[in-house]
């Protein structure tokens, strides 16, 4: 945890013992976002195609080629906690853990 991390839940206490009623942030987010993303969208893809293939098999059809893909809106990172931080008298902000998610719609042909 970087020293600005560790000094942000004081500030933020500082802020509502001022008189603020409204405090937003500190928002935290990972550096590599972007290819934690890419590595879902891939594993996305994957599992669609373990699906489509069980389908067509289940169904006795033959899976044929990948026609279409189309990704799915992505949700902001949603920080997981390990406790409820509500009944805490001092606001702690410290780093944790993200689950950065992607779904995709994918399109394959089958032939019987």
């Amino acid at each position: 945890m970087t020293a600005a991390l560790g000094k942000a839940g004081a500030l933020v206490d500082a802020a509502v013992r001022a008189g603020a009623n409204n405090v937003e942030g500190p928002n935290l987010d990972t550096a590599d976002r972007s290819a934690l993303y890419d590595e879902a969208l891939k594993q996305a893809i994957g599992d669609a195609k373990g699906k489509a293939q069980a389908i067509a098999t289940g169904a006795g059809l033959t899976l044929g080629a990948l026609v279409k893909v189309q990704e799915g809106g992505s949700a902001a990172p949603v920080p997981l906690f390990a406790e409820d931080r509500a009944a805490v008298a001092s606001v702690p902000i410290e780093a944790g853990t993200q689950k950065i998610e992607a779904s995709v719609t994918v399109t394959y042909s089958a032939g019987g």
